[in-house]
Parts: C-alpha cells; structure tokens; sequence
C-alpha cells in the first residue's frame, strides 16, 4: 500500500487491518534504522582511533570528550526512539494504535505518516509542551 492509497482511504476505515500493516511494516523498518544506528554509534564510541581523551593535547582530549558525549547522547535518543517504537509495536498488537493516549481521539493517518510512534493528537502534542515548558 503507497501512502497516496492509505490517504484516498474513507475515514471509516481508520486503523483497519490494511492500515495497520502499513504502520507496522513503517516502524519495523525505522525500528531496523534505530538499531543500526546504534550499532554503529556504540562502534564509532568505543574504537580506540576516534577517542582523543588520552592525548597530550588539552585541545585534544576536549574534542574527544566532546565527540563521546555527542555520541553518548545520540545512543540515548536512538534508545528513546526504538522504545516507542516497540511501545507502538505492541499497540498494534492491542489494538490501541492510532489513538491519543490521553483523549482517545485519532492521532490521523498524516500525522502517524510522519511520526508513526506518535502518541498524542497534534492538539495534546502542543498543549503537553505548554504544560512542560510552563511548569519549566
């Protein structure tokens, strides 16, 4: 199924077995993305030639402990990211997935076509951030 097919769709067929396929199909293609990423984060981290923190040179070891904590926090965000996405893996399999997890309203097949983990509705999205950003 293309996306211009999943769009062309009528309404009430949101979240039905086709679609539910195609969304599975997209996260365990990005999820196979996230892992490989990682793999080759934790590999470019850990090789002893890209690691300048034993050098002689101040200027040096400030550019390789700059480089692993970017590595460092690209491992955690690619981690984050394959953890909703199993998170949304295992709503197909309940069958809660398309759905705002705190409305119940649909997330809309455009929205989850860009960020197939989301979990809110664009309008919860913002008014979450408000919230955080508020109480920041």
């Amino acid at each position: 199924m293309t996306p211009e097919e999943l769009l062309a769709m009528p309404s009430s067929d949101y979240m039905c077995k086709e679609q539910l396929e195609y969304f599975k199909s997209l996260l365990e293609k990005e999820k196979q993305i996230c892992q490989e990423s990682l793999v080759i984060a934790i590999d470019e981290a850990t090789d002893p030639e890209n690691i300048s923190v034993t050098s002689s040179d101040p200027i040096d070891r400030a550019s390789g402990h700059d480089a692993l904590m970017k590595s460092g926090q690209y491992s955690i965000r690619l981690n984050k990211q394959i953890r909703m996405i199993n998170a949304a893996l295992n709503k197909i399999l309940s069958g809660d997935y398309g759905y705002c997890d705190n409305t119940g309203d649909e997330i809309g097949l455009r929205r989850l076509m860009v960020c197939p983990y989301a979990r809110f509705t664009i309008d919860e999205q913002e008014a979450l951030e408000q919230r955080e950003k508020h109480f920041n």
